[in-house]
């Protein structure tokens, strides 16, 4: 999620946003930034934008008894529908267990049967010292999830999305994010000085009690997205900056209690961004990256040569290999790597709709007022090619006069897509994304070409946890609604039924069940 543009609409699109929540008052750095510019006037009860874009939404998932699908809207959480409050919706998917806690920030991510779940407290919190940092839980009874430590290193107080877990060597990382009042320029929203921590940790001893291995300090620009190389030798932090700051600074982990910058790319930019590269994936023999160029004209999937630095190599370079842009939507935030029928592709998805993110000026113009998912074909690797989009019906601008009327046309963010995950990267059938006020959608991606959902499950609002994170009210300024950011896992439990892991930011970490014989799905070829 971009700190910088989340700023810039909030001043200028809080479009039927209510008041700032009371609780407003005891954020710090960017949320209360966010926060206290978001006063504007509604617009019209209905809009109709003149010459809507012609988008073909999702076809909708089919519910079964027992079931509480959505009352309005694909993806639309209406103000007529009070039911929300206390059942929140569901379609396919039941809730197993959470762990709320005091509420949650954007990312988490896991190892065994173990969860790391951010956080983002305000300082003002009379107990800021005992409960900021990263949650680590024990979810090996997903009924029952239980807390076993904190982590309170700098990059682990605010992770933003940069935390992961490399599978292979057992180690999670994250690079410090959101700024806080004591290193925020509040004009810039961004730290000053110095730059980002890197925390590394050791999970493979102990999940449970994880060991920190190195925490350093970057020489320049800020944190806010990040992964690990396959091989967990390299960490790719994500600064979301243009030159002269880096965007991307590679982290040499060959000894993890040695971690150290390797370059720092680009300088100057071979794109055109407002905010450099987003989220980001490695192939598996470390080789290429899958880099997300965010906003401006080239907002989209670049293509990145990495060999220089997996083999090691002096004076290592990051070359530009291939570039594919759209302008429907923006802010590119995450990228998936799948196989589909024996043919490669790249899942990405956009945190904001077009028009620079400003829900009123997308559908004036035509345009999707919010960000979705896409399929991307990589099989010519110097020739990326979009094969398909995923937006639900809260997305098309044929909807515009009933999604402006409502509190969602506060911020882009509300009804966009931000991390996704499939099945199985080497036989992927489906794709489970977080979706901000939307929650959890599951599609069916057999056919790349013609998605469908089939599943999802929108968490009822639980606002006295809203403690652990500063910045919900500004992406979702309804109280009575919780945020869906995090990464999910797909898990099979001991009784056979899959399951999908995450964590939304007033309900915590939580675990869900498909119902009704909506998963698995029958693998097959498809004509890709």
């Amino acid at each position: 999620m971009k700190t910088r543009s989340l700023a810039a609409v909030a001043a200028l699109a809080a479009f039927g946003c209510a008041a700032v929540p009371a609780h407003g008052q005891d954020m710090d750095g960017i949320g209360w930034t966010i926060a206290s510019n978001s006063h504007a006037t509604a617009p019209p009860p209905l809009f109709a934008p003149a010459i809507p874009e012609r988008i073909t939404t999702v076809p909708e998932a089919s519910c079964g008894p027992g079931d509480r699908p959505e009352q309005g809207l694909q993806g639309e959480v209406p103000w007529t529908d009070p039911g929300f409050v206390t059942d929140g919706y569901r379609c396919n998917l039941e809730l197993v267990g959470k762990l709320p806690g005091d509420g949650a920030n954007i990312q988490f991510a896991w190892y065994g049967n173990c969860t790391y779940m951010s956080t983002l407290y305000s300082e003002r919190d009379p107990e800021y010292a005992s409960r900021k940092g990263t949650v680590v839980i024990d979810a090996s009874d997903p009924r029952r999830p239980r807390e076993t430590a904190r982590l309170q290193t700098p990059a682990m107080v605010s992770p933003h999305e940069s935390l992961k877990v490399n599978q292979r060597r057992g180690l999670l990382g994250a690079d410090e994010g959101a700024p806080t009042p004591t290193t925020v320029n509040t004009n810039a929203v961004y730290p000053t000085s110095p730059g980002p921590h890197v925390d590394v940790y050791d999970v493979r001893s102990d999940c449970r009690h994880p060991k920190l291995l190195s925490s350093i300090a970057l020489p320049h620009g800020t944190g806010h997205e990040g992964d690990f190389a396959p091989d967990g030798r390299t960490y790719y932090v994500s600064t979301i900056m243009n030159p002269p700051d880096p965007a991307i600074v590679p982290i040499d982990l060959d000894d993890p209690t040695r971690a150290r910058p390797m370059l720092e790319w680009p300088t100057p930019s071979p794109l055109s961004t407002t905010a450099g590269f987003h989220g980001l994936t490695v192939s598996p023999d470390g080789n290429t990256g899958y880099f997300m160029a965010q906003g401006g004209p080239d907002n989209g999937l670049a293509i990145v040569d990495l060999s220089d630095l997996q083999a090691r190599r002096a004076h290592p370079q990051i070359r530009l290999l291939s570039h594919v842009s759209w302008s429907d939507s923006d802010i590119s935030q995450v990228r998936v790597q799948a196989r589909i029928g024996g043919r490669p592709y790249i899942i990405t998805s956009d945190e904001m709709g077009a028009a620079g993110g400003i829900p009123y000026s997308a559908c004036q113009a035509g345009q999707p007022p919010f960000g979705f998912a896409r399929v991307i074909d990589v099989s010519e690797i110097t020739h990326p090619r979009v094969v398909s989009k995923l937006p639900l019906q809260v997305d098309d601008p044929a909807n515009c006069a009933i999604v402006l009327s409502e509190h969602a046309a506060a911020t882009s963010l509300t009804y966009s897509s931000h991390y996704c995950a499939v099945d199985d990267a080497d036989d992927a059938t489906a794709l489970a994304c977080s979706w901000i006020g939307s929650g959890v959608r599951v599609f069916d991606i057999r056919d790349p070409r013609r998605p469908r959902e089939i599943a999802y499950y929108n968490p009822p609002p639980n606002p006295a946890a809203v403690r652990g994170d500063a910045i919900k009210s500004a992406i979702v300024p309804r109280l009575e609604q919780d945020v869906t950011t995090s990464n999910i896992r797909w898990k099979r439990a001991q009784d056979g039924i899959w399951t999908l892991w995450f964590q939304s930011m007033q309900n915590g970490f939580q675990v869900i069940r498909f119902t009704g014989g909506a998963y698995p799905l029958e693998r097959r070829k498809t004509h890709a």
